[in-house]
């Protein structure tokens, strides 16, 4: 029995400038990736000529069609068994590819989760860090999916992959593009495994794509709650009460007031009228009117708590 192979695949937007570094933790791996692909997204910069240069197979987007697109075009070319999905500006440690080789050949999963990091972009400092270890992940992973975001930090079996869709391409879903993508994979019965090593690091940018898009983001994340929930009526309603309630506040906080009461809606059907998670003041006031009680939250933020609205929009009729 040969072997099974690893193929990384970048999807890339105008990273001609932060490409260098993540090709240098690629040379920096103890054992090699057997294939490398770059999807170059329309760049208008030197994308497409770096990744060359550093040995990269690259695809050239016609137009600029976002990374879920990109990703599933990588999918599509790719030879290997199996696929690490990974951002053009992010870097990855030393033993990756040895470690996923490991668990590869072992034939039991289909995703293998690898613990990860985030940084700052500007001094490096290590920001946050996720580590499965301990979580309920394995022995619930659909519930825990529903309940956080799991980004693309391990390796992915192809055939598993194409059969289950790739990733989602609708672009109500885009700024979450990895949840929606995790969860669709554990629906369709993926065995999800966990190697106990810090493959990735991720690095904030104020100007990424998530953190220069937060209203995007929500709105993305109860799309996909609304939509898992619609597929699947009854199941996991203490989980998809307790995200609802929480979209609903981050909702009110960015004035998508609309979606905000829907988010209500949803997790009053799936928990109550009362959320299990919250201040008092706010869980009262939700026994009265959920529709109310984030107005009402979010006003006293705004007025007494502003530093936390800092950025965020500011002109609002709530009603």
């Amino acid at each position: 029995m040969t072997a099974p192979t690893l193929a990384l695949c970048i999807p890339a937007y105008n990273a001609a400038g932060t490409l260098p570094r993540l090709f240098r933790s690629i040379a920096a791996q103890t054992a090699p990736f057997d294939e490398i692909l770059v999807y170059d997204d329309c760049s208008s910069d030197a994308t497409c000529a770096v990744a060359e240069a550093a040995g990269a197979t690259v695809i050239r987007g016609e137009r600029n069609v976002g990374c879920s697109v990109g990703k599933n075009a990588l999918l599509a070319r790719t030879r290997c068994d199996w696929v690490h999905f990974h951002d053009a500006d992010d870097t990855l440690f030393p033993e990756f590819v040895a470690r996923a080789k490991k668990r590869m050949a072992e034939d039991a999963f289909d995703v293998i989760l690898f613990d990860y990091e985030q940084a700052d972009d500007r001094s490096g400092a290590v920001i946050s860090s996720v580590a499965f270890a301990g979580t309920a992940i394995l022995l619930d992973t659909i519930s825990y999916l529903m309940r956080e975001t799991v980004n693309n930090g391990g390796v992915h079996r192809v055939q598993f992959l194409r059969r289950a869709g790739g990733f989602d391409v609708d672009p109500a879903v885009l700024y979450n593009e990895d949840r929606a993508f995790h969860l669709r994979l554990a629906e369709a019965g993926a065995r999800f495994g966990h190697e106990p090593y810090i493959g990735s690091r991720f690095y904030f940018r104020s100007d990424s794509m998530s953190a220069a898009n937060r209203a995007r983001c929500v709105l993305a994340n109860h799309e996909i709650t609304k939509r898992f929930a619609a597929r699947h009526p009854g199941e996991n309603a203490a989980a998809v009460g307790s995200v609802s309630w929480k979209n609903a506040g981050m909702l009110a906080s960015c004035l998508e007031w609309r979606a905000a009461d829907e988010a209500v809606q949803l997790a009053i059907r799936c928990t109550g009228r009362i959320p299990h998670e919250g201040s008092p003041l706010f869980r009262a006031l939700c026994a009265v009117s959920g529709h109310w009680a984030i107005r009402v939250r979010e006003s006293l933020i705004r007025r007494f708590k502003s530093r936390y609205r800092a950025g965020y929009p500011q002109a609002s009729n709530p009603a």
